[in-house]
């Protein structure tokens, strides 16, 4: 007796689903040529920050080797940011073009698919972010000739920008699949990114010194800070706990309260279109 085709595509196994979806990505050329300039931006970025310490420091090149993992984390912020972007531009379009409708009609359960569609860019973020990074850290090794590098505050930077950087673009994802349409979900990236951080420092700059630690947990809590805080492994004045985990944690928390409201509004799509 044969089986309703509907039935057999619902009970597709999930990680076939993810690599469905990995290979949506990776086919696009366009989406291809984005990857590589993210990657180039973040190269750039962090091999700026070795150039720099090089000219000033009297030592010169040499010099560079206690400045890696800072580069290596400067690198992985930018790819973070940049493919968190991407993720939140490219789900909100697939919901304007009708690619999540014929998404649903191959994939029935929705949060099966809308998991699966969170992981590709999560995957992708990781690779390109840690290849940014990996590229800083061979340049570093060459500038400084392996002198001064602290290994293990590198394995510690790989090991933040190996985190970060899958949820920064799963946060802009789901921002997308939220918000559903591409210019309010940017707009919406650049104010939680860039605006609210800059209004609450100038707020706590402005305020009485009775504020100020309220407004520094404030600020700390703006999802732009945490992505910056969870990869500042190489950063001085740690305190009791790591920075880089603050932001983390920080960072999973939007993670987690926007993913309800993407999740609500997921399996709506179709209904309220």
């Amino acid at each position: 007796m044969n089986q309703n085709p509907v039935q057999v595509r619902s009970h597709q196994r999930f990680s076939t689903v993810v690599r469905a979806e990995l290979r949506r990505h990776l086919s696009s050329r366009r989406h291809l040529v984005r990857l590589a300039l993210i990657a180039a931006a973040g190269l750039l970025a962090g091999m700026g920050a070795l150039a720099f310490v090089a000219s000033f420091d009297p030592e010169g090149a040499a010099a560079t080797g206690g400045s890696v993992p800072t580069a290596m984390e400067t690198a992985g912020g930018v790819v973070a940011i940049l493919l968190g972007l991407s993720a939140l531009g490219a789900a909100a379009a697939e919901t304007s073009d009708g690619t999540v409708l014929s998404s649903l009609l191959l994939v029935p359960d929705r949060r099966r698919l809308l998991a699966a569609r969170a992981v590709a860019p999560m995957v992708i973020g990781e690779v390109t972010a840690l290849t940014a990074a990996g590229a800083v850290l061979a340049g570093g090794l060459a500038m400084s000739g392996g002198s001064r590098i602290d290994l293990g505050v590198v394995a510690l930077s790989l090991l933040a920008i190996a985190v970060a950087a899958p949820l920064t673009a799963l946060l802009g994802f789901l921002t997308g699949t939220l918000v559903r349409r591409g210019a309010p979900a940017m707009a919406i990236a650049m104010f939680a990114l860039l605006v609210l951080p800059l209004a609450v420092g100038a707020a706590q700059l402005a305020a009485p010194p009775a504020l100020g630690p309220a407004l520094g947990y404030a600020l700390q809590a703006t999802p732009g800070v945490a992505v910056l805080q969870s990869l500042s492994v190489s950063a001085a004045n740690q305190g009791p706990v790591p920075v880089a985990l603050t932001g983390l944690a920080v960072l999973a928390g939007w993670v987690a309260i926007v993913a309800v409201g993407a999740s609500v509004q997921f399996r709506r799509e179709g209904q309220t279109a």
